[in-house]
């Protein structure tokens, strides 16, 4: 127990000081909980959709990508929120989701492995948890690591809710557009999925920009997503 503490005051005492804070971080099994807490607490606010054919349509191709990751290990979870906006997102630690606005809206296998893949791509890049290491305070990450109570793990993770599924990760998309569609590709799934899902979001954007208020709000322009994307993808295929 001396030794626990020992090592918090020593951890506390580089993030006050601004020395060496990559050594502050939150380690994959605190990464899980606070993603599960967060899971839980986001399937209660908007619901899950009760659809078996949808549901085992997306645990398919979402675990078929998540086990040629550098991460197969993870509790991995692929669930449809009962949200009608076309969106999806991922939480840390594996809990990734798409919703039913999302289904609806007539995505094939192709263009689901593309999104899929750029959730699963949040996850294995962990930008979840560096954004919440940059966000949250050095003490509360020791007290994380070191404590784990209930009510520590509980705050991180509405914080995970705030920042990662009401603000989105914004820069971040970037990556996880060229990450997620190269762990697609590799799984099997044509390389252009998320390339053609989003242009389908950019002439929904014209045609019914009330479905995708979240979407809009949350990411950066999807034009930018395309041109990049239409620059990488040879990159990628042409080996």
């Amino acid at each position: 127990m001396r030794n626990a503490w020992l090592l918090a005051l020593g951890l506390l005492t580089i993030a006050l000081t601004g020395g060496c804070k990559q050594l502050v971080q939150i380690d994959e099994p605190h990464e899980i909980e606070i993603g599960r807490n967060a899971a839980q607490k986001l399937e209660a606010e908007s619901g899950v959709w009760d659809n078996a054919a949808q549901t085992s349509r997306v645990r398919r191709i979402g675990a078929s990508i998540a086990q040629r990751t550098q991460r197969p290990g993870l509790p991995w979870s692929f669930k449809i929120l009962n949200d009608k906006q076309v969106n999806a997102m991922a939480l840390p630690g594996g809990f990734v989701y798409v919703t039913r606005g999302l289904i609806e809206s007539g995505a094939n296998d192709e263009k689901l492995a593309g999104v899929l893949g750029h959730e699963i791509a949040h996850v294995t890049q962990r930008h979840a948890v560096k954004i919440m290491e940059k966000a949250l305070a050095g003490e509360m990450i020791v007290a994380i690591v070191t404590r784990s109570s209930s009510d520590d793990i509980q705050k991180a993770a509405d914080i995970a809710l705030d920042l990662i599924v009401r603000q989105g990760y914004r820069e971040e998309e970037y990556d996880a557009d060229n990450v997620g569609t190269k762990w697609a590709h590799v799984s099997g799934y044509p390389a252009p999925g998320l390339l053609e899902f989003l242009r389908d979001i950019k002439q929904m954007e014209g045609r019914d920009p009330s479905q995708l208020e979240t979407w809009i709000s949350t990411h950066p322009p999807t034009s930018k997503r395309i041109e990049r994307l239409e620059a990488f993808i040879p990159t990628l295929t042409s080996g």
